[in-house]
C-alpha cells in the first residue's frame, strides 16, 4: 500500500497502476508515487514499469496545484524516475 511506502525514505517506490488517481488504495499510481516522494525528505527513486501513463486529473481550482493532487506533477525534491526504456514506458499529459 502507498501509505507504508511513503513512510520509508529513500526506499524505491514502485508504481503498479497506469491509472491517474490519488485514492490511497492498494494500487500505487505515478501521481501517488510522486506525492509520496515529495512527502519524504531527501532523494527518492520511483520505478515505473512498462506502460502508458496518461495524466487525466486537471486542476479545476480550489486545491493547491503545487501539491500534485490535481493538474501536472510537481516534483519538490531530488527524484529519479526509472522506466522500462523509451520504447516501453510513456507518460502523456
Amino acid at each position: 500500500a502507498l501509505t507504508s511506502t511513503a513512510s520509508r525514505a529513500s526506499s524505491p517506490i514502485t508504481v503498479n497502476s497506469t491509472a491517474d488517481t490519488d485514492t490511497n488504495d492498494a494500487n500505487c499510481t505515478l501521481r501517488e508515487a510522486i506525492i509520496a516522494a515529495n512527502n519524504t525528505p531527501g532523494a527518492d527513486t520511483i520505478t515505473l514499469p512498462a506502460g502508458t501513463y496518461i495524466l487525466t486529473i486537471v486542476n479545476t481550482g480550489g486545491v493547491n496545484e503545487d501539491a500534485c493532487q490535481k493538474g501536472d506533477l510537481d516534483v519538490l525534491d531530488s527524484l529519479t524516475i526509472t522506466g522500462a526504456g523509451a520504447a516501453n514506458t510513456f507518460v502523456q499529459a
